[in-house]
């Protein structure tokens, strides 16, 4: 018998900074996986964007499932200094910038049938203290999500976030 309840499991955030709630829109005219077209601006009209959580299909009750482009937004508040921006699901391919400025890529721009998706990937940046925009503009053609997560930023990549 055992003398107490079985501890929570639960996240153990320490340092890291989980970037979790964030805006989705579908790109308006890159609706498809084989088109490859200019990308409308952040501020374009016909742009509809939803409040998504970082997270799978059912958490966001399929909001976050698409083929072809979408465009995710956050805003945080950064501590300033050296940290690395850790994105895991994240894909099929994707473009990453901070405050309007490209900052990295990952996996093939052109469709195949490769699994950046299953591989995390790291970024090194070095940003001043205060709030920064983080833009993910995602092209997905396996249609289950561009922005499962999670996606972290870390001091410590040995903390565990989820």
């Amino acid at each position: 018998m055992r003398p107490a309840p079985p501890p929570e499991i639960g996240p153990l955030a320490g340092s890291s900074i989980v970037l979790e709630d964030w805006e989705m829109s579908v790109d308006p005219v890159s609706s498809s996986i084989f088109v490859d077209e200019p990308w409308p601006a952040l501020d374009d009209p016909r742009r509809t964007w939803v409040r998504v959580k970082c997270d799978t299909p059912l958490v966001n009750r399929g909001a976050n499932v698409f083929e072809g482009w979408a465009t995710f937004r956050t805003q945080v508040d950064y501590p300033g200094g050296k940290r690395v921006l850790r994105c895991e699901a994240v894909g099929d391919y994707y473009e990453i910038f901070i405050d309007g400025q490209r900052f990295a890529e990952a996996g093939p721009r052109r469709g195949t049938w490769d699994g950046t998706r299953d591989i995390p990937r790291e970024f090194e940046l070095d940003l001043p203290a205060g709030r920064h925009e983080f833009v993910f503009r995602v092209r997905d053609w396996r249609a289950a999500g561009g922005m499962v997560g999670p996606v972290f930023l870390a001091g410590d990549l040995t903390e565990r976030v989820f």
